[in-house]
């Protein structure tokens, strides 16, 4: 799935912004930790000059945004890993690698080790390629340890060459780490300053054409219908429904105020010979008086029923 990070998202003006519509949807991170999903929406990314219209998904991550494979399966005819090079239809967008310290590395047991019960440990040990992380790093216990087992989230210098991590046991057995038994996950961390592009730019075009417009702008009262109506619905079927229902929504009455007659259809019964007639109003039957009594005061006189 292609990401927008929601920090990106937010500086977005409010009038811009788009509707976000939810789901039950689930992202899970490189080091297996569930990320917070705000939304979905059809936005505009705009790579070497050129739009691209794609559903764009907003969560909190640190990248500005990631162009997924569902974004380059769509968008893009080949990429060129020697050159660089993102190929579409419309361009050749060349690509720079921000730092080699966008990788993730595996943590291993150096030397085996035993962890008496009730009790924490700092075990040796080595990670693959540390190399090519950064100078400071951040180390994530893997979430499938054996029970009892937890290994907290730590920072280290990633240019020493004896390299421990912190292991506790809190289970009533001890355990033993044998060697080149993964243990987690090693990533870089360094601290983002001044805006930087780390990625193609994403935004909201604030003049993108009537569809995408009517798309993320869709009125109050009908996003409720929205919703409901999208729950089956794929996201570009939901995409799809948001226009239609933007492009009519002077057919749908805002509230019950906004009911009543209209002089735009004349309507006729044909009588054939028969002779006018009179008849006294009828009562209210007794399962309505309430339900008039209770009528908004502001639908009187709009001759609603």
């Amino acid at each position: 799935m292609t990401i927008l990070s929601k920090r990106i998202f937010d500086k977005i003006k409010l009038d811009d912004a788009p509707f976000l519509q939810q789901g039950a949807i689930k992202v899970t991170g490189v080091n297996g930790a569930g990320l917070k999903v705000e939304g979905h929406a059809v936005m505009d990314i705009i790579l070497d000059g050129h739009k691209y219209t794609h559903p764009i998904f907003v969560c909190e991550v640190f990248p500005d945004a990631i162009l997924g494979q569902d974004f380059l399966l769509k968008h893009v005819s080949a990429i060129d890993y020697k050159r660089l090079k993102l190929n579409s239809r419309n361009s050749s967008l060349s690509c720079w690698i921000a730092s080699e310290a966008e990788m993730s590395c595996r943590v291993e047991v150096s030397e085996t080790t035993v962890i008496p019960p009730h009790s924490g440990a700092w075990i040796i040990m080595k990670i693959p390629r540390a190399n090519k992380l950064a100078p400071v790093g951040m180390i994530a216990g893997k979430r499938d340890l054996p029970p009892g087992l937890n290994i907290p989230d730590c920072i280290i210098d990633t240019s020493e060459e004896v390299q421990k991590i912190n292991v506790l046991n809190f289970s009533p057995d001890e355990v033993k780490h044998h060697c080149n038994m993964v243990l987690g996950l090693a990533e870089s961390l360094y601290i983002h300053e001044g805006v930087h592009d780390r990625c193609a730019s994403v935004y909201c075009d604030a003049n993108a054409d009537a569809s995408n417009s009517q798309s993320t702008h869709l009125p109050g009262h009908l996003k409720d219908l929205w919703q409901r109506s999208s729950k089956h619905l794929s996201i570009d079927e939901s995409a799809d429904l948001a226009i239609l229902l933007a492009k009519y929504q002077q057919v749908f009455a805002t509230s019950s105020a906004d009911l009543g007659r209209t002089s735009q259809v004349e309507h006729r019964i044909n009588t054939g010979t028969a002779c006018p007639i009179r008849q006294p109003p009828r009562r209210q039957p007794l399962g309505k008086r309430e339900i008039e009594k209770r009528r908004d005061p502001e639908d009187a006189g709009t001759g609603s029923n």
